[in-house]
């Protein structure tokens, strides 16, 4: 009788604690959510990136999946962009997270080739948004092998706002 108590002693405990933190996911995944929506920065974010191809960024709290909305309205989940779109909307969701981190602007940012699929044209957008998030008081160390990233900063390297190391 006392190892069959135990048992259901421990039984109990148990589902208590699985209990506890299926409520620690449920409130994390909402803090999440707050990341997402359409007037959120993410979705502001990745709409310039993509220059209004998608407007809307949202999170699926049940699936915890990640669903683009095209400016035609169609929906995409996240895995079924192409590479570069994936690395665009997970560029957005990092400065999003970063700025809710760090509201007074005073953060370092570490990239290591985040744009690496982009076109010329992504490339150029993307880097003035990151001249953006430097004039906010951001700090930013990118790492690339990319000739066009270099190039793209070209006009900020000569000016000096933009230190470049070659390794």
């Amino acid at each position: 009788k006392r190892f069959v108590g135990k048992i259901n002693r421990e039984k109990d405990d148990a589902i208590l604690a699985i209990s506890v933190f299926e409520e620690i996911e449920r409130e994390e995944k909402s803090r999440v959510l707050d990341l997402f929506g359409p007037d959120s920065k993410v979705s502001g974010y990745f709409s310039r990136i993509t220059q209004g191809r998608y407007t809307d960024v949202s999170f699926d709290l049940e699936s915890a999946g990640i669903t683009a909305t095209g400016s035609d309205g169609d929906m995409i989940d996240a895995e079924h962009l192409s590479g570069g779109a994936l690395d665009q909307l997970h560029f957005a969701v990092r400065l999003s997270i970063g700025e809710r981190m760090f509201p007074d602007g005073r953060g370092l940012l570490i990239l290591d080739d985040p744009f690496i699929k982009s076109d010329r044209e992504r490339l150029g957008i993307q880097m003035a948004l990151l001249r953006d998030v430097v004039a906010a008081g951001w700090q930013v160390v990118y790492f690339s092998a990319k000739d066009e990233v270099k190039a793209a900063l070209m006009a900020d390297i000569a000016s000096g706002s933009v230190g470049v190391f070659e390794i």
